[in-house]
């Protein structure tokens, strides 16, 4: 059995004294010799302690009887049930939220999902697909008073714009549109049943400004060319290296300034009520470990 365990240390803003971001112990067992849970083989158990103490425990479990990985996520000490996923053949095929709420998964003989059902109230939705393809045709909603409704799903390509476009119709026969650039963003959405909004990015897939519209016609099943007049427009300057806003402007004209520290988090932002800044937490531990010089760690992201 091995453990490991990841402190998180956090210069404050004074730049001299530390605080400790968070702590996390982690215990790995042997698969075939690890600590048992009923009839399943515990993987992983894993404690995460916050800057104020509170602890929130996760842990992973193997069935290998019933070919299930169990996935429970909970807050140590706590009155409430833990958060729980169950995966079966590398499918989720149940969950549970901390409130108790669960859902249930269903698939077809090729792996795609065809219901979802909540055993609380019995909502459920199931799909349906293009044959041979992973593509939705339809997906119906029912309530659980038994109302349904059912959405349509239309595909098309324009391979000299590079574009692809879907068409949702819902149960009430309104149309969404949305279409998609080369990379899968979205870059124009409208018909009767959206919002018409227009998204522009930079050579790298960064978002780079919104355009919305309260008025003109975006009915038919292509953008209308031209574009209507009277659209708002929501702007972002973009750092060319990081990929962070410097800037974000607004159709009135107002605007948002950003600077970041050397870990890309959020310093400053000045512009609409007043400056403020990002301060760093600090804690009694900060001082004893300031005190004792203690250099920072770098905290290992564990899959």
């Amino acid at each position: 059995m091995d453990s490991q365990r990841s402190t998180q240390i956090y210069k404050t803003i004074n730049g001299t004294d530390l605080t400790t971001v968070s702590e996390v112990h982690t215990r790995y067992t042997s698969f075939h010799n690890g600590v048992m849970y009923g009839t399943a083989r515990v993987l992983s158990d894993m404690v995460t302690i916050d800057s104020s103490g509170l602890a929130a425990v996760d842990w992973v479990w193997s069935d290998s009887g019933t070919q299930t990985t169990t996935h429970a996520q909970g807050v140590q000490s706590a009155a409430t049930q833990s958060a729980l996923s169950v995966a079966q053949n590398g499918h989720l095929i149940s969950d549970q939220s901390i409130s108790g709420v669960i859902k249930d998964y269903s698939y077809n003989s090729v792996g795609q999902l065809c219901t979802t059902t909540e055993a609380t109230t019995n909502a459920a939705v199931s799909y349906q697909y293009y044959s041979g393809t992973d593509y939705p045709s339809s997906v119906t909603s029912t309530t659980g008073q038994s109302s349904t409704t059912t959405s349509s799903y239309a595909y098309s390509w324009n391979s000299s714009a590079q574009t692809s476009t879907v068409a949702v119709t819902d149960g009430a026969n309104n149309v969404a549109y949305t279409e998609s650039n080369a990379l899968g963003l979205p870059i124009q959405t409208w018909g009767t049943a959206v919002q018409p909004a227009k998204t522009d990015y930079d050579a790298y897939g960064r978002r780079t400004a919104i355009t919305t519209w309260q008025t003109g016609t975006f009915s038919g099943s292509t953008w209308p060319s031209p574009e209507p007049s009277g659209g708002n427009t929501v702007q972002w300057t973009v750092d060319s290296s990081t990929g962070l806003a410097t800037s974000k402007s607004f159709p009135n004209s107002s605007a948002v300034n950003f600077t970041y520290n050397a870990r890309g988090q959020l310093h400053t932002g000045s512009g609409l009520a007043g400056r403020r800044r990002h301060t760093p937490i600090s804690t009694p531990r900060a001082a004893k470990l300031a005190n004792s010089k203690a250099k920072p760690t770098a905290t290992r992201r564990l899959r």
